[in-house]
């Protein structure tokens, strides 16, 4: 005998707008997983010679578009227990940079980046860095050598310096250890 097939009840269906449905994935918020800089990026050749050292502060003179800060604090963040302190020094729009103080300060927060900036000339912020921060365990330089290398400079350098900083300009596309003649550095007493 032929079985009797039950009609299943069915729900009529609510009808809703294409613009109004709610997908889980549609609503969640998509967040763009972190980049790795230090992977072979633009920086890798800086990160590379910082990678297993232990530095707690960083000044960095001309940031450029931020992503060098980004992937720096990232290497050294590795080797340190606490939050490694970072102040920097560039003109940003009042030396003509598109890339503006705001822009930097917000691109670096959104990475929970606390800075400490100072947006004037080099000699200016150097002076600044030494009444307020005092002395750095790392000083990054890309601003060109006619900026920085004069007598003037190289002794406000000296005030935010110790024995152990490491001191490192940019120079024919790499990154070099500044090594200052005998005396150049040398605190007054």
């Amino acid at each position: 005998m032929p079985s009797k097939q039950v009609p299943s009840k069915q729900v009529p269906s609510k009808q809703v707008p294409a613009n109004q449905v709610s997908d889980k994935k549609a609503t969640s918020k998509k967040v763009a997983p972190k980049r790795r800089l230090f992977g072979g990026g633009p920086h890798a050749g800086l990160c590379r010679q910082l990678k297993g050292l232990e530095i707690e502060s960083v000044l960095e003179i001309s940031v450029d578009d931020g992503t060098r800060a980004l992937a720096v604090l990232e290497v050294l963040q590795k080797k340190c227990l606490q939050p490694v302190r970072y102040a920097a020094i560039d003109e940003f729009e009042l030396g003509g940079s598109t890339f503006g103080l705001r822009d930097f300060y917000c691109l670096l927060r959104e990475h929970d980046i606390r800075p400490q900036l100072f947006p004037e000339k080099v000699d200016n912020g150097l002076r600044n860095v030494a009444n307020n921060l005092g002395a750095m365990d790392l000083v990054l330089i890309a601003t060109t050598a006619d900026r920085w290398q004069n007598p003037v400079t190289l002794h406000l350098l000296s005030r935010i310096t110790h024995p152990d900083t490491l001191i490192l300009h940019y120079e024919n596309d790499a990154w070099v250890r500044f090594q200052p003649e005998t005396g150049t550095l040398r605190r007054a007493a």
